[in-house]
């Protein structure tokens, strides 16, 4: 898809969190903000303990589980994220490792209306939004449940900073 300004420019911040790296619990945060709704949606997703969990995985993850998030219409999405493993692996096209999340997040990516933007955010850097992603994924993995909530930007950053 080409980029169009008819088209919603949506900002994603997506972060991953273990404990017990490697085969620990995890969790994802990932907000969305819609550029023409005026809208933010937070998410923090649990991930159970499991053989072969990691830092990267929860990463690739995380980015994943937010194009999933997105209606199926054409849409420029800016990716924010804080790990360069999965900005390298989606300029690169994937990498060995974790080969099978890497074909589930061109698969998704792929099967989206989207031109696609990454930004690198350093982590724990004081970014807001980076700071609240990191705070869901965080939530998520240590109450071993999901969170969605949906609102205006300041209040969310509010709510999970």
């Amino acid at each position: 898809m080409k980029e169009d300004e008819r088209f919603d420019h949506v900002y994603i911040w997506a972060d991953g969190s273990i404990r017990g790296n490697p085969d620990g619990t995890g969790g994802l945060g990932i907000l969305i903000e819609s550029q023409r709704l005026g809208y933010v949606k937070a998410i923090g997703i649990y991930v159970p303990e499991k053989k072969g969990n990691t830092n990267n995985r929860m990463e690739l993850m995380s980015a994943t589980e937010a194009l999933k998030a997105l209606k199926d219409v054409p849409l420029v999405v800016h990716l924010h994220l804080d790990s360069m493993y999965v900005i390298g692996g989606i300029n690169a096209n994937g990498y060995e490792s974790n080969e099978d999340l890497w074909t589930e997040f061109f698969k998704t990516y792929n099967s989206k209306n989207i031109v696609l933007k990454t930004y690198h955010v350093k982590g724990h850097s004081g970014e807001d939004k980076n700071t609240v992603v990191d705070k869901l994924a965080n939530l998520a993995r240590e109450k071993k449940k999901n969170i969605e909530e949906v609102g205006h930007s300041e209040e969310i950053i509010k709510k999970f900073s």
